[in-house]
């Protein structure tokens, strides 16, 4: 099988429930979920209560920056394989479904371009999945897609492009997982 999981609390010092807390930042959270995603992983994320049955009001807050993220970002998220192409570790990735391409441009990522690998698609359009904006894209006569004027400052913690293409693009063979993306390292 091509799916694995990752398990983590959302308190980095134990599993479950103590009153020593560091809580798990909203960057590290997001960008440990993404690496999951584009690359065909579970993700489940531990969080406990204490013994009556509350979770501290810094974790709520967390969990709540998540879901704000990705009631915007879900389409990227929900009913998606990773693919067509490879990742990059602390890079990027891709996630795909239907007639659509995302690609998630991590911290690690600088720049406010991007041109994909070749895709055996027509590009119908190109958008910032996050603000909702038009991107200006060129597909060359080989396939690979120009994308320019990337803003990474709307959302650094993982920048979303989605691609509208003509079909569905091919699946990939398989995907590379890193031990360092399984040991909680990225």
């Amino acid at each position: 099988s091509d799916v694995w999981e990752k398990n983590l609390n959302l308190n980095e010092t134990a599993w479950g429930y103590t009153t020593e807390q560091n809580l798990m930042s909203y960057k590290r959270l997001i960008g440990l979920f993404v690496n999951c995603l584009i690359r065909n992983g579970n993700f489940l994320l531990n969080f406990g209560p204490d013994r009556h049955g509350n979770l501290p009001p810094s974790h709520i807050a967390r969990l709540r920056e998540m879901g704000a993220w990705l009631k915007k970002v879900g389409d990227s998220v929900y009913g998606t394989r990773s693919g067509p192409w490879h990742p990059k570790d602390d890079q990027y990735g891709f996630t795909m479904k239907d007639m659509k391409v995302f690609i998630h441009l991590l911290p690690g990522y600088e720049g406010i371009s991007f041109i994909t690998e070749p895709l055996p698609c027509n590009v119908l359009s190109c958008e910032d999945l996050y603000t909702g904006k038009p991107l200006t894209f060129k597909q060359t006569q080989e396939g690979k897609v120009e994308i320019t004027g990337i803003d990474r400052d709307a959302h650094p913690a993982n920048t979303i492009i989605v691609l509208i293409l003509d079909r569905e693009p091919p699946k990939p063979e398989y995907i590379y997982v890193p031990r360092s993306v399984i040991e909680n390292k990225g």
